[in-house]
């Protein structure tokens, strides 16, 4: 048995070379430890630095392509605008040169004659436009009594040659009337109206969708005063007669 003295010295050194294995280890472990941390700090470091660049990238890069788009949004807009223009301009330019028929004046042929059958009438056309009018068709009718809203049945056709800008063209018109005596008082006392109306349709070098079409509607007039003799006609005033397409 060894004595106390010994076995003291014994498990002193034991505890002594326990305790420094124990901190060599403890040691050994920090110093693996900081050397992977150091990397990984490192690498940490470096993606925080890639994310802030990659912000500020994506910040300037949805900057630039805003700044397009409206850049973009500007320029579409001005060449609309310019379209526009264009359009309106090319519009303004066809209509300022486009025929424009209507008929200008009607009369009777022999004045009011008493049971004339077929009744001769006239009426003139004129082209105020700019361009040649070939006309399609020109529709007319006589009545004593206009209704809310136009009808051209049973109106007689008429054909017209082609009229050249500023010309003026008559042509005949007969009727199926043969008024009496009583009639022919009736309208020169305006005890009963006289409507002549009808509507023109035409083309010109323009006419691309289709003819063109005047309404137009005549009333008479019987003044024994008036210069040019008693009976003339004047526009009508009802609105549903008179147009333009």
């Amino acid at each position: 048995m060894l004595p106390t003295d010994w076995k003291k010295e014994i498990e002193s050194a034991v505890d002594e070379a326990q305790k420094r294995s124990d901190e060599n280890r403890e040691r050994a472990e920090y110093e693996q430890q900081a050397t992977i941390a150091a990397p990984l700090n490192s690498l940490r470091n470096h993606l925080k630095a890639y994310i802030k660049k990659q912000d500020r990238y994506e910040k300037g890069k949805r900057c630039r392509e805003m700044a397009t788009i409206i850049g973009l949004g500007f320029t579409a807009v001005f060449t609309l605008g310019l379209a526009t223009v264009g359009i309106a301009q090319v519009y303004t330019f066809i209509v300022s040169e486009r025929a424009f028929i209507v008929p200008i004046e009607t009369n009777f042929t022999n004045g009011l004659v008493v049971n004339e059958n077929p009744l001769e009438m006239w009426i003139a056309l004129k082209n105020k436009g700019k361009s040649i009018g070939s006309i399609d068709v020109l529709e007319v009718a006589i009545t004593h009594k206009l209704s809310a809203e136009p009808t051209y049945l049973g109106a007689q056709k008429i054909a017209y040659p082609p009229i050249g800008p500023g010309e003026r063209f008559e042509r005949p018109m007969e009727f199926v009337t043969g008024w009496p005596q009583q009639t022919i008082d009736k309208l020169t006392h305006r005890v009963l109206d006289l409507f002549l109306f009808g509507r023109v349709r035409y083309r010109d070098d323009f006419s691309w969708f289709g003819p063109r079409v005047n309404g137009f509607c005549f009333k008479y007039v019987f003044m024994p005063s008036a210069e040019g003799g008693p009976h003339f006609f004047e526009p009508c005033r009802q609105t549903a007669y008179t147009y333009s397409q």
